[in-house]
């Protein structure tokens, strides 16, 4: 039987380990969902997004998050505006919001703009004596203007147009010719600084005043090789995001339009290398750095984030090696259509096209955020009860991405003869001592940390000279890097160890275990061979006597327990046999945790 450690995507391959810096405080577990596909997106200057989704009947509406990932129930009804049509977002410095598209009939610019509570504020169309096939961007001036990107295809080559729309949604005329700039080249994208429009096009980054006025300066070359795609006003310079060589990239360029030398190399920062070539489509700057966000072209994507230093190095201090990869945040996949922004904090707000038609947002913590090494997972079963002969074995799979090992809840019952059982990676060593040690028709259950074999597959045997049922579920997993699995060593033989005494004893150094940078042991604890019921307690050595037991136990009965303990004094651990008969006790060492 094979089962995901995660939700199985298409064709049940399972997903990826969870994401790193993911801020676990925002939304519900760390990530923030609303229903319908996305075709809009902002972060504001509080720190709240903004998403533009339509849903299955396609109903088109404008969501707003808190800065905490919340749906923000001042904003509309339950955090939702209905919208009259989709469309590019603006977020405007009075906390309005603005949606653009192009009209019917491929005729002028639709704008629908909406308050800070979600009330229409304006609702109109503008240039209707003009072809505009497509609105590729949309910027807001510190006045409040919208600079609006349309793109005209009838001609040739394209036209592309900068209309300036008023916040009454009216054309603003003192910009160009009645209220339009027409550029003569390809526009990528447009970013305004105060009431300056900064414009990406095929030569470079071209500033016009507010009046709409080219600068004459010539258009800031950028490097060799750098496809851009978006350009964002970072504190009086801009940020052109884009791709080259295949990764995503960034380039800095100053107030005067020179690129700025002195980031990456010569004015270019390069991301990492992925697979599906992915394009940066957002940069912004925050205290911590410069951050780029995107996504690839081939389909269904992963979310890319990079931070670079000021001095446009990968910041190695964030995520892995300077990068996050958004992949799978709870039960959600990213499948591409980055966006996001910064908070006032300089946290980090990612949005993204999530699985089963929805929308998603993440946080990421300026600082990397180190993941507990176990996950608990829902109670899933992956061996049902099943009679085993004497000796017989049974293999179920477990695929994971970063797992060190599982844990198993393995259940013996219905045996006709004492024994116990070998769980083990298939594939790998065999354990000499087995676990859910046994008389005759007892019943035993027992938390089990193993790791996976070939093909994600483990191996259960029925250790006894008679037939058994055996069955297993898993309940979590050990992430590789924070646990370290050995093979199962017997640290400790005590045999007669009388009731109600310790026995302390090494484990640092020994069996597999370092002698240093270990700050827990993972054992298998059993005890036999005694005639009142009891159970025992494991404990760092030094340390005062807990009051929960381990290995309960009926008389004349095994018990059996896997514990995870901390190394005491001089890394040894100290055992109790807490019952008021003499037993047998050995403990098995199967894996370790670094400091």
């Amino acid at each position: 039987m094979a089962v995901p450690l995660a939700l199985a995507g298409p064709g049940g391959a399972a997903l990826a380990a969870a994401t790193p810096n993911v801020d676990a405080s925002y939304g519900t577990a760390g990530i923030a969902t609303v229903a319908g596909d996305p075709s809009g997106t902002a972060v504001d200057a509080a720190g709240r997004a903004f998403l533009i989704t339509t849903d299955a009947l396609g109903d088109t509406s404008l969501n707003r998050l808190t800065a905490g990932g919340a749906r923000d129930t001042s904003f509309g009804t339950g955090g939702a505006v209905a919208l009259p049509y989709g469309g590019l977002l603006n977020v405007n410095t009075d906390g309005s919001a603005s949606v653009v598209t192009a009209g019917g009939d491929q005729r002028g610019l639709l704008v629908h703009r909406v308050s800070g509570t979600g009330a229409t504020l304006a609702s109109t169309s503008v240039l209707a004596d003009r072809t505009v096939e497509t609105v590729a961007g949309v910027t807001g001036r510190a006045d409040g203007v919208l600079i609006v990107h349309g793109i005209d295809r009838s001609t040739s080559p394209a036209a592309h147009l900068l209309a300036a729309v008023r916040p009454d949604g009216t054309l603003a005329t003192t910009w160009g010719a009645g209220g339009v700039v027409t550029v003569r080249e390809s526009v990528h994208s447009v970013a305004a600084s105060g009431t300056t429009v900064a414009v990406l096009t095929d030569a470079g980054v071209r500033r016009y005043t507010a009046a709409g006025i080219e600068d004459s300066a010539p258009a800031a070359a950028l490097p060799t090789g750098f496809q851009p795609y978006a350009i964002t006003a970072a504190g009086g310079a801009y940020l052109v995001s884009g791709s080259a060589a295949g990764r995503m990239a960034v380039v800095r360029v100053l107030a005067t339009g020179a690129s700025d030398t002195g980031f990456g190399s010569a004015g270019m920062a390069v991301g990492a290398a992925h697979d599906c070539t992915p394009t940066g489509r957002r940069s912004f700057a925050t205290a911590a750095g410069v951050y780029l966000i995107g996504h690839g072209d081939c389909g269904a994507s992963q979310v890319y984030v990079q931070r670079f230093t000021a001095a446009g190095i990968a910041d190695g201090t964030f995520g892995n090696g300077g990068e996050v990869v958004v992949d799978q945040v709870g039960a959600q996949r990213s499948l591409g259509g980055s966006g996001g922004g910064a908070q006032p904090d300089g946290k980090v707000v990612v949005t993204f096209e999530s699985a089963n038609n929805t929308a998603s947002a993440v946080r990421l913590l300026p600082s990397a955020v180190v993941p507990a090494p176990y996950v608990p997972v829902p109670t899933t079963r992956v061996l049902p009860a099943t009679q085993l002969g004497p000796q017989k074995s049974v293999t179920v799979t477990i695929r994971g991405t970063g797992v060190a090992a599982v844990a198993l809840d393995v259940a013996v019952a219905r045996g006709r003869a004492a024994g116990g059982v070998l769980v083990h990676p298939t594939g790998g060593r065999v354990p000499a001592a087995p676990t859910n040690v046994h008389v005759a028709g007892q019943a035993v259950t027992q938390r089990l940390v193993v790791p996976l074999g070939s093909g994600g597959r483990i191996t259960l045997r029925n250790a006894s000279g008679g037939s058994a049922h055996l069955a297993a579920n898993l309940v979590g997993w050990y992430r590789a890097g924070s646990y370290v699995p050995v093979t199962p060593a017997r640290i400790l033989n005590a045999r007669g160890l009388r009731g109600g005494k310790t026995l302390t004893f090494n484990v640092a150094g020994r069996v597999g275990v370092p002698a240093t940078g270990v700050r827990e042991v993972l054992v298998n604890v059993s005890v036999n061979g005694v005639t009142r019921a009891g159970s025992l307690k494991l404990f760092p050595a030094g340390a005062r006597t807990p009051a929960a037991v381990v290995a309960t136990h009926a008389a004349r009965q095994p018990g059996n327990a896997t514990v995870r303990v901390t190394l005491g004094t001089s890394g040894r651990l100290t055992v109790l046999n807490n019952a008021a008969a003499s037993g047998n006790v050995t403990v098995d060492v199967v894996g370790y945790l670094k400091s």
